[in-house]
């Protein structure tokens, strides 16, 4: 079975059939905390802004999101540089 990947498309191939499944990193607020440097705490701070990015879910465990929106967000901010 070969596998390939592109972006959120991993595109799984098979000897019968190709199929192509959406993945989705997410993340949580200690992963968040590490990509943007800060503490759990200031995540949780932020995260109550109108303009941080929904949740996608929020579980037991907690909120989670999808990186790429966390990052774009991050971006725009000014909180992530643009070649992170």
């Amino acid at each position: 079975m070969a596998q390939g990947s592109h972006k959120d498309l991993t595109i799984v191939k098979s000897a019968r059939v190709d199929t192509v499944r959406l993945v989705r990193e997410l993340v949580g607020v200690a992963e968040i905390a590490e990509l943007l440097g800060m503490s759990r705490q200031r995540v949780h701070q932020l995260a109550k802004r109108d303009d941080f990015p929904r949740p996608i879910a929020v579980l037991s465990a907690g909120a989670v999101w999808e990186r790429r929106d966390v990052e774009k967000w991050a971006r725009q901010t000014g909180r992530l540089g643009t070649d992170e």
